[in-house]
């Protein structure tokens, strides 16, 4: 059976999307704990994960043009939730530190 790679970069973009936009939104509520925090981000590097398996799969069969280009553009919208979700990690371990105050609203995602 042969894999239709068109159809599962579009598959992956609309879920890299979905995700994006459902993880900002979890991320924008200022009353999530650590854990929940360390649980939205373990997540997203998941997905992550599983994209750039697809990535170098794709890249070992010799994806060249367009789908190339939309291989980059989805693993870049990973790369940046990753980085989004770490630095909220970070700020929800810090504010979780004895002696810590609440984050203000300008440190919250």
């Amino acid at each position: 059976m042969a894999i239709d790679w068109a159809e599962a970069l579009e598959k992956q973009a609309a879920l890299a999307r979905e995700m994006s936009k459902n993880v900002l939104m979890a991320l924008a509520k200022g009353d999530l704990t650590f854990v929940q925090v360390a649980e939205i981000d373990a997540s997203v590097r998941r997905c992550a994960a599983n994209f750039d398996r697809i990535a170098t799969t794709l890249h070992l069969r010799g994806l060249d043009g367009p789908g190339s280009r939309k291989t980059e553009a989805i693993g870049g919208i990973w790369a940046n939730l990753c980085r989004v979700t770490g630095d909220r990690l970070h700020l929800a371990q810090a504010a979780n530190e004895p002696g810590a105050g609440p984050l203000r609203l300008d440190e919250q995602a």
